[in-house]
Parts: structure tokens; sequence; C-alpha cells
């Protein structure tokens, strides 16, 4: 009888691990599937959209400058603006394009950074809101800077844009073991759990006039550097850790 309940017990242990296994897997799929649609949307509208956009935007410009009535002037600028709004969401979805050809470089994050900084500094000044930086010595890694430039601002942009006037941004970047960790943590109230299950969809945001496709991007970003994203989320606010991995050879 022992030797049934053992047997029986250790069945139910393998069945447990290998199902467990078995979701992972059909999670990894699912993932993939999405990826691989984003691409091949990304790529239509690159050429169906893009282009009709810039002669659009050409002419109206065209228009503007030799026909400067001050009272049709704001309806151009208006206009011109939306384009341009229109071409940004445009360049966030081929951002996120999978087989888009990123160039890593052996680079340090906090020099990244830093040539950024004063962007994030004025957006929370204008805001009333604080901005706490702790950056730590960490070894280089393969990056992009342009990317983990667009990663950064990103991150830090819907931290600003958690939190009500005199909330605090923190910047950290430190190392831990075999990984250089981006820390970006806002005062906001917090992500509930069914948005948290959500965010990184396409086109899923809960913003006015969000696109839905910041995060999207930015897991891209964080995919093609082969690094990891963590997020953790309370009523007192929420943090994003990306983990960078360091090169053997550092």
């Amino acid at each position: 009888m022992e030797r049934d309940y053992i047997y029986k017990h250790n069945l139910n242990d393998i069945v447990e691990e290998q199902t467990m296994k078995l979701k992972e897997s059909l999670e990894t799929v699912e993932k993939l599937e999405r990826l691989n649609l984003i691409d091949k949307m990304a790529a239509t509208v690159a050429h169906e959209v893009r282009n009709p956009l810039t002669t659009i935007k050409g002419f109206l410009q065209l228009i503007k400058n030799k026909q400067p009535d001050p009272e049709n002037v704001e309806y151009y600028n208006i206009m011109i603006s939306e384009i341009n709004r229109a071409n940004s969401i445009i360049a966030e979805f081929l951002s996120m394009s999978r087989n888009k050809e990123t160039i890593m470089k052996r680079g340090n994050i906090e020099n990244v950074i830093t040539s950024i900084l004063p962007l994030i500094e004025a957006d929370v000044i204008y805001n009333n809101m604080q901005l706490s930086t702790d950056f730590r010595k960490v070894p280089d890694i393969l990056l992009n800077e342009q990317e983990i430039t667009q990663l950064v601002l990103n991150l830090a942009r819907n931290g600003i844009e958690a939190m009500a006037e005199g909330g605090c941004l923190t910047l950290k970047i430190y190392q831990d073991g075999n990984e250089v960790i981006l820390l970006i943590a806002d005062e906001g109230s917090g992500i509930e759990q069914e948005v948290l299950d959500k965010m990184g969809t396409p086109f899923f945001t809960t913003k006015e006039k969000g696109t839905g496709l910041g995060l999207v991007v930015c897991n891209s970003i964080i995919e093609r550097h082969n690094a990891k994203l963590q997020i953790q989320s309370s009523v007192n606010g929420s943090s994003f850790e990306v983990h960078f991995t360091v090169p053997t050879n550092s």
C-alpha cells in the first residue's frame, strides 16, 4: 500500500510538472504568433499609410505657406499636427517589429540615460513633480543607444502620467550578480490586476489619447536586447525593472 501511495504521489508530481511545462510552451507559442502578426501588420502600415500621409502633409504645408490667411493657419497647423501624431503612431508600430535589424554595441547604460536626463528633468519640473536618481557603477552591456533611449523615455513618461502633482519619479541603475538592472518607479495609485494582465497587448490603453503601443514597443526593445521586464504595483505606486545580462567576457 505504501509503495502504491508513493507511486501515485510521484505520478501526480510528474503530471503536474508536465502540465506546467505544456502551459508555458503554449504561452510562448501564443506570444510568437502575436509577434508574427505584428510584423505583418507593421509592414502593411508602413507601405499603405505612411506614404500618403507624407504627401498630404507636404501639400498642406505648401498651401499654408502660399496662403498665410490668419484665420486658416490655425486649421492648417491642427491638420499638420494630427498627421505628425499619426506618423508617430506608425513609427511606434514599426518599432515593434521582431525582425527589425538592431545593431548592438558594447556600451554603458548610465551614459545613455545621463544624456537624456535633462529631457526627463524638464518633463518632471513641468508637471510639478520630483526626480530621484541613483546611478551606481555598472559594467558595459550590449545595447542599441537609440532603442534604450526610447525605452527609458517611454517608461519615464508612463511613470509621470501615473502620478499627481508632487509625486516623485525614481530612476536607478545597479548591478545584481550577472545582471545590470534599470529601475523606473512612480508614486501613482498603482495598476489594477486586470489592467496589469493586459499591459503590453497592442492597442490596449487606459489613457484618453493613448495608442496602446508604448509598452508594446518597450517589450519589443527589451526582447531584442535579450532582457527581461518585471512589473510590481501596489496602491503606493508601480516599478518597472529591466534586467540586462552582462556579457561573460565583460
